[in-house]
């Protein structure tokens, strides 16, 4: 929840626990680790006021919080008739063996050792208005769908994206058609299905940026846009923009178009250029929305993200396949193989 006036007015329970298995306090270790904890802690933990009564119905035990996940569409219909102020309630797998799902690693952002199920996304009829086509760094331009406002769990949202022209050519898309759009994890909107399918969206032959043709290439059986010219100007801008954003070199101040400007003035031509900012230090205070303060802030940012750590400066570069998780990896096994 975005809004803490909101989250006080939800019937909210939190409970967390953390079981430390050491072999030399509980005399053996499992390989069915997560069965052993869940069976363990209902008989070690105090339940939380009344919370035992509201599961026990269900067959579920006393530990509440944690087994309540293993449910049916059924019985968590039920159980929220029960208590009132659950929005969702989900379903999980994960590997029983702790030490083998541990082994299995991470992406950037979650643990490969367990899949989450939801229940049914929330769905939305509307109209397709137009598709913008954004370029990006790589070249690739993607399709993004524009469409009547539609509220979608709690927002309003207006936009998603196609990803490729295989997904256009799949949904037979076209200005005009009738889509249903829902939210992907009940945060990214995106279109289930096209309930007309006109198929008459026309795939632009020019770059939308620079103007210069484009052509359809073929990556893994999917078919993208791609723009031909090696000095499109948004290559460049967003090339700049992935080099400087935080989970990279972190130049704070250094946005999108503030990017653009320098550019189009001449102060940036390369990634080199964003540590020599001083050589055009009164042209960049006399800018609009500049000023001595602003250019100091800049120039600040720029000298302390010289010092990062080799991820960061591996994942700046914006090389083909390489995230900020891989870039990790491979900061891994250079340390490896450097022992």
């Amino acid at each position: 929840m975005l809004g803490k006036w909101i989250t006080r007015h939800k019937n909210i329970i939190l409970l967390i626990a953390c079981v430390l298995l050491v072999p030399s306090v509980i005399g053996y270790v499992s390989t069915r680790v997560n069965y052993d904890v869940l069976s363990y802690l209902p008989n070690t933990l105090e339940t939380v006021s009344g919370q035992d009564t509201l599961v026990d119905e269900f067959g579920m035990g006393a530990f509440s919080m944690i087994v309540v996940e293993d449910m049916s569409n059924k019985q968590a219909a039920a159980l929220e008739k029960k208590i009132e102020g659950i929005d969702h309630v989900k379903d999980v797998l994960w590997y029983d063996d702790i030490s083998y799902g541990e082994s299995l690693g991470s992406t950037a952002k979650f643990p490969r050792n367990a899949i989450a199920f939801k229940w049914a996304d929330e769905t939305a009829k509307t109209k397709l208005t137009e598709v913008e086509w954004s370029a990006s760094r790589t070249g690739l331009i993607n399709p993004v769908a524009i469409f009547e406002p539609v509220e979608l769990e709690g927002t309003t949202v207006s936009r998603a994206s196609v990803h490729n022209i295989s997904i256009v050519k799949e949904l037979k898309l076209g200005i005009g058609d009738t889509i249903e759009v829902y939210k992907a994890n009940m945060i990214i909107p995106q279109i289930a299905q096209n309930l007309t399918k006109s198929g008459s969206l026309e795939i632009p032959d020019k770059c939308p940026v620079c103007g210069e043709k484009t052509s359809i290439h073929k990556e893994n059986d999917v078919e993208v846009l791609f723009c031909e010219n090696p000095d499109c100007l948004a290559k460049k801008i967003k090339s700049i923009s992935l080099f400087v954003s935080r989970d990279a070199m972190n130049i704070d101040g250094m946005s999108e178009a503030t990017i653009e400007k320098f550019i189009s003035k001449g102060f940036l031509h390369e990634l080199a250029d964003l540590f020599k900012l001083n050589r055009y230090k009164d042209e960049i205070i006399s800018m609009d929305g500049f000023g001595e303060k602003s250019y100091e802030k800049l120039v600040k940012a720029a000298e302390t993200a010289k010092i990062t750590t080799t991820a960061k400066f591996i994942y700046s570069l914006g090389i083909a396949n390489i995230g900020l998780s891989n870039a990790k990896m491979v900061r891994h096994f250079q340390m490896i193989l450097r022992k």
